[in-house]
């Protein structure tokens, strides 16, 4: 039997929000347009900077390698749900 703890229930909560987000800019997003937030797409902007800036306003603390911890993690998610071999070939 699996157990939720307090952290748990919060990680989820955080994705909810978060999923939201996205969702909302999803939606408001000009059709056909191929990024849903284009500010950031200037080659000498720092995306861990602003990301690090976001996670603090979310009442977080900033964990070290964000994005290699976040791909990380999504790579764990889908090797529990996709072979392996098709997961790599993905990333």
């Amino acid at each position: 039997m699996a157990c939720i703890t307090a952290q748990h229930a919060a990680t989820w909560q955080q994705s909810l929000r978060a999923e939201g987000l996205a969702t909302e800019h999803f939606e408001a997003a000009d059709v056909g347009a191929e990024c849903v937030i284009a500010k950031h797409l200037q080659a000498n902007y720092n995306l861990r900077t602003h990301f690090e800036r976001i996670i603090g306003r979310a009442g977080l603390v900033p964990w070290p390698r964000p994005f290699h911890n976040l791909r990380a993690s999504r790579q764990t998610e889908l090797t529990e749900a996709y072979p392996a071999r098709v997961v790599c070939v993905y990333g």
